[in-house]
C-alpha cells in the first residue's frame, strides 16, 4: 500500500527540469506530488530528513546483465538495482527471441524496473560467440519482438569483438544495426578487441545509437597516438551517444581523462555489472559515478548521465529520469562523503578520490526499498 512520504532539506537535483535547490519533495500514491524550494508545511505518513543528501531522480543503469541462470553473467536485478540506489536496470543483450519470454517471466517479480536490449542471436548470451554463426541470427523475428514487447525492449545489442563475431567480421554488427534502424530503435554496440575495427563499426551508427565501453584502454580504441579517431569525432558530431559501460575490462582512467580534457563528456554512465565484477573493479553504478566525479566530470553532469540522459538514450524521457510532478516516484538519495577513497580502473590503475558517492536511500514507485535517508 502506498503511503505519503515527505523528503525534507535535501539538495534536489533534477537535470531534466533544470532544478538544483535545497527543498522539499512530497510523494503521494506512488507519484511525485510536489517539489518546492525550502520547507513545505505539509504532513506525510513518513518523513525523511535529507539534510546533507542529494535527492535525485531514480538512477538508471543503462548497461547491466541480469538474466540469472540462462547465462553465466546474470546478477539478480534487485541486487544491482534498488539495493544499490538504482531504480531501473537495463540488460544489455542477454536474451534473444527464443529466451525473451523466460527472461521476462524471471524479472517480473523484481522490485527494480527492468528493461532490455535484445540480442540478434536467438539464444542471446546463452550461446558463446553468439554472433559468429549467421544461422543463429534472427533479424525478422527481432523486429517482431521489438514491436510486441515495446514496453520491455529498448533496442538491439551487438558485441563487436573478435571473440564474439568470429570469422564473420563486421557482417553481424552491420545486420544488427540495420535491424535496429528498421525497427526504429537504437543499437547499443559493445566495442572491444578488433576485428571488427572501430573504423568499420562507427560509420554504421546513426544519431541516438549507443557506443558502450567507449572509454576502454585497449589497443584500437577511440584514441590513436593521443588523438581522437576521426570516425569517433564524426560519430559524436552526428549524435552517436558514448556510454561508459565500465565492466571488467572496459574503463581506463587515462582514456577517460583524455576524453574529458578534449572537452567531451560521456553521454551516459553505466556499470556493465555482471557476475564476476560486482566485487571489483565495478562494485556498483554509484561507484562508477564516483570515478567520473573524481576525474573532474561536474556533479550535475554525473547525475544527468544516470538520469535524464540515460532516459533519453532509452527514448523514455517522458516516463523516466525526472522528478517532475506527476511522475512515478522513483528517487535515489545519495550521500557525498569526503575522505580518501581508492578507485581502480579496468587496467588495474589505482587512484585516490577525495569524494565518494554512497547510497542513502532508494524509493521505487513510492515505496522505500533501501535506506532511510
Amino acid at each position: 500500500m502506498n503511503t505519503s512520504i515527505c523528503i525534507r532539506g535535501g539538495r534536489i537535483i533534477d537535470p531534466a527540469s533544470h532544478v538544483d535547490m535545497v527543498g522539499t519533495l512530497l510523494v503521494e500514491g506512488g507519484r511525485i506530488r510536489a517539489v518546492a524550494e525550502g520547507d513545505l508545511p505539509v504532513r506525510a505518513d513518513r518523513e525523511i530528513d535529507a539534510r546533507g543528501l542529494l535527492v535525485v531522480p531514480g538512477l538508471i543503469d543503462l548497461h547491466t546483465h541480469c538474466f540469472v541462470g540462462m547465462t553465466s553473467l546474470g546478477l539478480p536485478p534487485d541486487q544491482i538495482g534498488v539495493q544499490q540506489g538504482v531504480t531501473t536496470v537495463v540488460d544489455a543483450g542477454s536474451a534473444g527471441t527464443e529466451t525473451l519470454a523466460a527472461f521476462r517471466a524471471q524479472v517480473a517479480p523484481c522490485r527494480t524496473r527492468v528493461l532490455a536490449f535484445l540480442n540478434l542471436s536467438r539464444e542471446g548470451l546463452a550461446h558463446p560467440a553468439e554472433l559468429s554463426d549467421p544461422a543463429r541470427l534472427a533479424p525478422d523475428e527481432a523486429v517482431m519482438a521489438l514491436k510486441e514487447h515495446a514496453d520491455f525492449l529498448v533496442g538491439i545489442k551487438a558485441r563487436a569483438s573478435a571473440s564474439v563475431v568470429g570469422k564473420q567480421g563486421i557482417a553481424p554488427v552491420r545486420l544488427s544495426a540495420e535491424t535496429a534502424h528498421r525497427a526504429g530503435v537504437p543499437i547499443m554496440v559493445h566495442i572491444g578487441n578488433a576485428p571488427p575495427r572501430l573504423e568499420e563499426i562507427l560509420p554504421l551508427l546513426e544519431a541516438g545509437d549507443i557506443v558502450s565501453h567507449a572509454l576502454h584502454g585497449k589497443p584500437g580504441g577511440i584514441y590513436r597516438d593521443g588523438r581522437l579517431l576521426p570516425e569517433a569525432r564524426a560519430a559524436l558530431d552526428r549524435g552517436v551517444l558514448f556510454d561508459v559501460g565500465h565492466g571488467q575490462a572496459s574503463f581506463s582512467f587515462a582514456t577517460a581523462r583524455r576524453f574529458l580534457a578534449d572537452g567531451f563528456l560521456p553521454y551516459t554512465i553505466s556499470s556493465d555489472l555482471w557476475k564476476g565484477n560486482e566485487t571489483g573493479p565495478v562494485f556498483s553504478l554509484l561507484h562508477t559515478m564516483t570515478k567520473l566525479l573524481h576525474l573532474g566530470m561536474p556533479l550535475h553532469e554525473v547525475i544527468a548521465a544516470t538520469t535524464s540522459r540515460a532516459a533519453a538514450a532509452l527514448r523514455r524521457e517522458a516516463e523516466l529520469g525526472s522528478l517532475a510532478v506527476g511522475r512515478v516516484a522513483d528517487i535515489s538519495l545519495i550521500r557525498i562523503t569526503e575522505g580518501e577513497f581508492p578507485l581502480t580502473d579496468s587496467e588495474g590503475a589505482v587512484e585516490m578520490a577525495r569524494y565518494n558517492l554512497e547510497l542513502a536511500g532508494t524509493i521505487r514507485a513510492g515505496q522505500v526499498m533501501a535506506g532511510e535517508g
